[in-house]
């Protein structure tokens, strides 16, 4: 008996020390590239990249984008996010935003409007990366967006004026 007592302890021990002493990898380095359609300077947009490492059964990848938006203008304008997208690995979804319930992922938010001179800041996901996980300790998960270069495409209004700001997203 005391045996197998000593012999649980030294696999309990084992696996502990292992776990404490495994290295983590760094995330890699992002570049942003921000292209205006019709150059109109309606806002001035930076983009973050946010990483998910690996930890147990879940991959590493990105897990979305701080997205900070400044009015360039002394006009309201409007972020339209039915008409922006999130593109990556052939395809494009739908922008999915914070604040926005998970059940809606798929369906674009409102409109966001942003005063003069005022700003924005969300983070962004796309809305594949939403998944429902059911049983005891189920719930809302995102996984993790597995791919080299996402583009990124927010449409911005000020009255009649629509422009299309192109955001490429490319690990170094």
């Amino acid at each position: 008996m005391k045996k197998g007592n000593i012999l649980i302890g030294i696999l309990i021990s084992l696996l502990c020390f292992s776990c404490a002493t495994t290295p983590t990898t760094p995330p890699p380095s992002f570049k942003s590239d921000i292209q205006s359609e019709k150059n109109s300077e309606l806002a001035i947009i930076s983009v973050t990249t946010q990483w998910q490492n690996a930890f147990l059964f879940t991959v590493s990848g990105i897990s979305g984008f701080n997205v900070a938006i400044k009015n360039n203008t002394d006009k309201i304008i409007r972020v339209v996010w039915e008409k922006s997208s999130l593109s990556y690995s052939g395809q494009s979804f739908t922008p999915f935003i914070t604040g926005q319930k998970y059940t809606n992922a798929s369906e674009p938010m409102a409109a966001i409007v942003i005063p003069a001179k005022g700003a924005l800041e969300k983070d962004v996901f796309s809305s594949e990366q939403p998944y429902y996980e059911s049983g005891k300790y189920g719930g809302w998960r995102m996984n993790p967006i597995i791919a080299n270069s996402v583009i990124i495409v927010l449409c911005v209004q000020s009255g009649d004026v629509e422009d299309y700001y192109t955001v490429t997203v490319n690990q170094e």
